[in-house]
């Protein structure tokens, strides 16, 4: 069973702040509110997603003496839609939770938003004032942790708590607090139940609390050990709700996007490697693909490996034998050598954005996204118009010609003045590691 250390607990709230915080994407997409109160809902109560997600604004009481909150129903999809549904999975599902402090102010937090909490006076609804997805909630969740290369679900957050709970005082207090009819597996004898958790907000408090004193200065990218214990690529692979099936689906309905084969056996060394789970896009793209070629071949993002491009942990220099984490994480090329990665802190641009470093500006800039929408918007052509500044008339027709590992190489170089009428430059196809060690020596004399 995965429980997540003291360290892990505060760089995910931290990531999950800053992923928040982050500059809209340039799309125009909003950002998402509410999801670090969400996350810490769920880590200070054991709430499963479908419960925190239908929580009312009755259903709490934060000026009692004692603030709680009452686990009245959850969110369920029927008739092709998310309703909330007013009762939880089971009778014994329903119970009073006596709140930590850190839980108290998230609430707080989000009914302060002023958000439209639509019929059912949601806490945490969705823009549209209707129950919010817990599946589009998971997607965030993961989208936030690029950045410190964890996987953590909402189902970890239920067993970090019972795991605290059962440690700090008793079993039958975190089967109470989770509201389980029984222990089941966890012990071998019955334990009485009670619908009204026991007051167990010191012990939940002194986890956070814990958690944050462990992070004085800057937080590291990942973590590969202490309490998480490096996986094999086939634990990392058998995840319920893998990512790829959406990947495909957006790659098969796109037109000039193709994924580049690869063995099995390379996906789940690269996986094993990065150690991060198919839930993933990361994950997913290294499993199930060499690469993506997107945009007649302008964008090249990695994953297993192939056709002369490194696979994701050899572009990084990952390996089990050696975690230690990049300042950041190259995930993709394109056409004319540029370079596209996750800051992991070491860009100076922001924990989680993927960034771009440009032949034209020989310097990394933020895209203003994270990885997994990052990866839609190349699949999908959205990123295109992003990058028309460097091409030019016939690029289609000439990126085509291209192999997965080339890229133009051209004179005058896009970063000089002579070289920005891009019709006007000679152009001819290279290695793509030659046009990285050119840009790299030219941005180092700037």
């Amino acid at each position: 069973m995965r429980t997540l250390g003291l360290e892990e607990i505060a760089l995910l709230r931290k990531a999950v702040r800053e992923w928040e915080d982050r500059p809209a994407l340039a799309r125009g997409r909003r950002n998402v509110r509410l999801l670090p109160q969400i996350v810490d809902t769920m880590l200070g109560t054991g709430l499963r997603i479908g419960e925190c997600l239908a929580l009312r604004e009755a259903d709490v009481d934060l000026d009692a003496e004692v603030p709680t909150l009452t686990v009245t129903g959850t969110v369920v999809r029927a008739d092709g839609r998310l309703v909330r549904q007013p009762k939880p999975k089971s009778d014994s599902l329903r119970r009073t939770i006596r709140l930590p402090t850190f839980v108290v102010a998230a609430i707080r937090e989000a009914l302060d938003l002023g958000l439209d909490g639509g019929s059912d006076g949601l806490v945490f609804p969705s823009t549209r004032a209707t129950p919010r997805s817990p599946s589009r909630v998971r997607d965030q969740l993961r989208e936030a942790q690029a950045a410190i290369g964890t996987t953590v679900t909402p189902h970890d957050f239920r067993r970090n708590v019972a795991t605290q709970v059962a440690n700090s005082t008793t079993i039958g207090n975190a089967t109470a607090l989770l509201g389980h009819a029984d222990e089941g597996t966890t012990v071998r004898h019955y334990v009485k139940r009670t619908h009204v958790a026991p007051d167990l907000r010191i012990v939940i408090d002194q986890l956070v609390a814990e958690a944050a004193a462990t992070t004085e200065g800057p937080p590291r990218p990942t973590l590969h050990t202490g309490a998480m214990v490096l996986q094999s690529g086939a634990q990392l692979a058998d995840v319920d709700d893998p990512a790829w099936p959406r990947l495909r689906e957006l790659i098969d309905t796109a037109p000039s996007t193709r994924a580049l084969p690869v063995s099995s056996a390379q996906g789940l060394r690269t996986l094993e490697s990065l150690q991060v789970t198919a839930r993933s896009t990361l994950g997913a793209l290294a499993l199930n693909c060499g690469a993506i070629t997107a945009d007649h071949g302008w964008f090249r993002l990695l994953g297993g490996g192939g056709d002369g491009l490194p696979d994701l942990a050899t572009a990084n220099q990952l390996s089990p034998d050696n975690p230690t984490p990049p300042p950041y994480m190259l995930v993709g090329y394109d056409a004319v050598g540029g370079r596209f990665a996750i800051d992991g802190g070491g860009l100076g641009v922001a924990p989680g954005q993927v960034c771009y470093f440009g032949p034209d500006t020989l310097q990394w800039d933020g895209l203003g996204g994270g990885h997994s929408a990052f990866v839609e918007a190349v699949i999908t052509g959205a990123m295109g118009e992003t990058f028309a500044d460097l091409r030019w008339s016939t690029w289609q027709r000439d990126v085509e010609a291209l192999g997965p590992d080339q890229g133009f190489s051209m004179y005058p170089p896009p970063f000089s003045e002579e070289g920005r009428d891009l019709d006007n430059v000679s152009r001819r196809p290279v290695p793509l590691s030659e046009l990285f060690a050119f840009y790299d020596e030219a941005s180092a004399k700037l």
